[in-house]
């Protein structure tokens, strides 16, 4: 029988046999490295996988994550498009307005099939004129939809086929209310008293 000569931390020096370090050099390799254990060793530190019962854990915290967000989305959406549409007609009625009066020129504002358009008084051609970018025609989506109502005018003009709502250089525009409402029948009043800007009456939220 061979031995080995090992030295130990306090320098002495021990004969062993080596039969008996190789049958535990494959004890050790048998533990942590064969089919009989199904945990990794890295530096000491034993770490386990991750059970089927945990798998399973977060499958179903996943799924109901899921089940109460998804019937949400609808709404969420069209929250979101309400909240923009509102933004998009206050912005661009003002913008008309402020515009009116710099440039001397007279803005009109009417509805369409799917939404809204403004048109822009030509002095040559004595005619309305469709607008462009920003005052392009817009089409609503399909969850909303807009109403007009006009209020005696301040103002009469002469001609066919005007705008239902003038917005006029003076700084004067026709008394309206537009009402922009959603598919939950909620709704918002954009208006104007036919001197002053386009605000929103106060409502009680959403």
């Amino acid at each position: 029988m061979s031995r080995t000569s090992i030295t130990t931390k306090k320098g002495v020096s021990k004969s062993i046999p080596s039969e008996l370090i190789e049958k535990r050099v494959v004890r050790v390799w048998t533990r942590t490295s064969g089919s009989q254990s199904s945990k990794l060793h890295l530096g000491g530190i034993s770490l386990g996988g991750f059970t089927l019962l945990e798998i399973l854990v977060v499958l179903l915290l996943v799924s109901v994550l899921v089940g109460v967000t998804v019937p949400n989305l609808p709404a969420v959406v069209d929250t979101a498009d309400y909240d923009l549409e509102a933004r998009r007609l206050e912005l661009l009625l003002n913008m008309a307005r402020g515009e009116a009066v710099l440039d001397s020129v007279e803005y009109g504002f009417d509805l369409t099939e799917q939404g809204y358009e403004f048109f822009r008084y030509d002095d040559t051609l004595q005619r309305w004129r469709r607008q462009e970018s920003p005052f392009q025609a817009r089409r609503l989506p399909d969850s909303l939809r807009l109403i007009v109502r006009v209020a005696d005018p301040v103002f009469s003009l002469d001609g066919e086929n005007l705008p239902t709502v003038l917005i006029l250089s003076s700084g004067e525009t026709t008394p309206v209310m537009l009402t922009l409402a959603d598919n939950d029948d909620y709704e918002r009043i954009l208006e104007t008293d036919g001197y002053g800007p386009f605000t929103w009456r106060e409502d009680d939220g959403r």
